[in-house]
Order: C-alpha cells, then structure tokens, then sequence
C-alpha cells in the first residue's frame, strides 16, 4: 500500500501510485484544490483527532469502507 503526504500528493497522483493520502482536513482540500485536476481523490467519512486528520482515497479505493469504519470508531 501507498500512502502519500503533502510533500508528494501531486506527484504521485498524477502517476496514479497512491492509495491513501493522509494529512490536516485542511491540507487535504487545498492537496484536492490545487493538485488534484481529476478529481481522482475523495473523502472517506470525516475528520477525526482534536487536529482533525483525514484520508484521502482514490475513486473508488478498496480501502473506502475499512477508512470510513475506522475513522467513525475513533
């Protein structure tokens, strides 16, 4: 599995080698704004953690319903 982080979210998404992009709620939507042009990535359930992370998953990932479950059980 891939997991990106801001430093890399363009690059690799681009080039479609990224499974999960993890970061600040925040820096995820500008990620999405900025880099993501088609719309490849989508959120899984909400933020979770008193800084309010979250994962960002390609269209359609295998990993949607395990994210979701487990950010809903934090």
């Amino acid at each position: 599995m891939s997991v990106a982080f801001s430093e890399d979210f363009s690059c690799r998404t681009q080039q479609q080698k990224v499974d999960v992009y993890m970061d600040d709620m925040p820096l995820l939507e500008y990620a999405l704004a900025r880099y993501d042009d088609t719309c490849n990535v989508r959120f899984a359930g909400k933020g979770f953690g008193s800084d309010g992370y979250a994962f960002g998953l390609p269209r359609f990932s295998w990993l949607k319903k395990m994210a979701a479950s487990v950010c809903s059980a934090l």
